[in-house]
């Protein structure tokens, strides 16, 4: 269990290692033109400004950037109603119910923030529960997370094997990339705490 663990973090680790390096990738482009931070600053700050002139060559500029970020994403990604589409999935049970509340709390008390997702009003959440279904938004770590409990067959005595599998994305994309899967909600749960590592918001086990 421990080195299935490990082994989830460092792909999670290795995912938003690539996210940020694609984020990256804008700051590079406008460094190539020659600017400096202050001027990176200032550049920002008259796109915002809705009486510039130039705004729309600053939004054009932007949007190149978007696009080529977006396209790469593309590449590995899939929507939320894609998934739902591919995965056959079972209800979460009441126990279920009760780790995810411990699990949220347990974010809270330590200061990361973990909530479910905004698109989602308070009745959404328990169809969702009951859909096999959790999608999680982390504004602290610029990230989205989606848990889908599929079918995973029948066990030796005939009963219902299930897994949890894991997507993640950039925050409101809809973009969902696969981070693997596990046997326990918990472990599945627990792996968000790998990006907050990398962010350094977090250390050891959060407890």
């Amino acid at each position: 269990m421990e080195l299935a663990l490990i082994i989830f973090g460092l792909f999670v680790a290795y995912l938003y290692l690539r996210r940020k390096r694609q984020r990256d990738q804008f700051e590079l482009q406008m460094r190539t033109l020659g600017l400096t931070d202050d001027e990176m600053r200032h550049l920002a700050q008259r796109a915002a400004d809705p009486n510039n002139p130039m705004r729309k060559d600053l939004e054009f500029i932007e949007r190149l950037g978007a696009q080529e970020h977006m396209a790469g994403q593309a590449l590995n990604s899939a929507t939320f109603d894609e998934v739902m589409r591919a995965t056959n999935r079972l209800s979460f049970s009441p126990k279920e119910h009760q780790y995810i509340l411990h699990f949220l709390k347990t974010e809270a008390r330590n200061g990361l923030v973990v909530r479910f997702h905004p698109t989602m009003e308070k009745e959404d959440v328990a169809a969702s529960l009951n859909d096999g279904v959790i999608l999680l938004h982390c504004p602290q770590i610029e990230s989205d997370f989606l848990f889908v409990k599929v079918n995973d067959g029948r066990g030796l005595l005939g009963g219902k094997k299930s897994r949890i599998m894991s997507y993640i994305s950039d925050p409101m994309q809809n973009a969902f990339t696969a981070a693997g899967s596990h046997g326990h909600l918990m472990m599945a749960l627990t792996g968000i705490n790998n990006v907050f590592r990398g962010y350094g918001l977090a250390s050891g086990m959060v407890t």
